[in-house]
């Protein structure tokens, strides 16, 4: 099935290999164990102009995501994802706060934001995508 959808979500699934987010991933001490989540998003910090993100994984605390320019630990956010769940695209929405950046090279940083709120669908979605499927 996943391949008979595959070019409809080459916009929304984003597959990496890259070693740097390996290495990256384990310098990281989680308090929850996180699922590879690779999408596009949308970020806005504080009053500045929306950018675009690409996720890497998620927990049922935070997010890792990929951006062009340093964020400040401590920096309030808000995150729209659109995701894959149950055959259907979802939107999911974040309130949070930057736990950490790293620099993964020129124009490319992994930041760590940890929930602050969500709207109830939103979370419901991030537990769905959390929780191992039973099949």
């Amino acid at each position: 099935m996943l391949e008979a959808i595959t070019p409809f979500l080459g916009s929304i699934l984003v597959p990496t290999t890259d070693a740097r987010l390996d290495k990256a991933n384990a310098a990281e001490l989680r308090a929850m164990p996180r699922k590879s989540l690779f999408g596009p998003g949308r970020l806005l910090v504080g009053d500045s102009i929306q950018r675009e993100i690409n996720t890497v994984d998620i927990s049922l605390g935070g997010i890792g995501i990929l951006v062009t320019e340093p964020l400040a630990a401590e920096d309030e956010c808000v995150l729209a994802i659109d995701v894959l769940i149950s055959d259907a695209i979802k939107r999911i929405n974040i309130w949070g706060k930057v736990v950490y950046c790293l620099s993964l090279g020129v124009n490319q940083f992994k930041v760590g934001v940890r929930f602050k709120d969500a709207d109830s669908i939103s979370k419901m979605h991030i537990t769905l995508l959390c929780t191992p499927q039973l099949f």
